[in-house]
């Protein structure tokens, strides 16, 4: 039983006087529940393994998207267990949530935001990528930002492979290791 929480359940309760007996009684029987409960279960997975993503993919290695001429871009999971970017995409719309809930926040604007938040936690990095000289550009994020902005439509392009399960799927690491060579 986890006794911490009893003590500060029965501390609240006893700051708040006349609704602490209810307050106790919901607190005891919450932390009953979660006593008996068990996470270890054993489901059939027979049918259900096109659900399973492989974690690295999603959230160090990534996957590689390849464009013409040899270029490719290097991506992360933007979901699934790439908790940098759910961590990166809460804190860039927190101080939107009222735009974002009445549906008046620009389309414009909401497309920056989601760029800056797919460079910080989704692309990282690049191969093939030159400028009008035929130089290679070395990746970094003003690069990729200034790119993505020239080219919004590979833009969309990555946003929606990055979210497809897909794409991370635990048999996809043996192509991308053959994608790059490794293999």
């Amino acid at each position: 039983m986890n006794y911490t929480a009893l003590s500060v359940g029965l501390s609240a309760a006893a700051e708040m006087g006349i609704m602490a007996p209810l307050l106790l009684s919901a607190l005891i029987i919450h932390i009953l529940r979660r006593s008996t409960m068990t996470t270890d279960f054993n489901f059939a997975s027979d049918g259900l393994e096109v659900y399973d993503s492989d974690k690295e993919l999603e959230a160090s290695i990534g996957i590689w998207l390849h464009f013409p001429n040899g270029r490719k871009i290097n991506i992360l999971r933007a979901g699934g267990s790439n908790y940098a970017y759910q961590r990166a995409l809460s804190a860039a719309t927190r101080p939107l949530q009222r735009q974002i809930l009445r549906g008046t926040l620009d389309t414009e604007q909401f497309n920056q935001l989601l760029l800056d938040v797919y460079l910080k936690s989704v692309v990282i990095g690049w191969e093939g990528v030159k400028d009008s000289a035929g130089h290679e550009i070395p990746y970094s994020k003003a690069a990729a930002k200034a790119f993505f902005e020239r080219f919004p439509e590979i833009f969309d392009e990555v946003r929606d492979q990055a979210e497809k399960l897909a794409n991370f799927q635990v048999d996809q690491a043996s192509e991308v290791a053959e994608h790059m060579g490794e293999s």
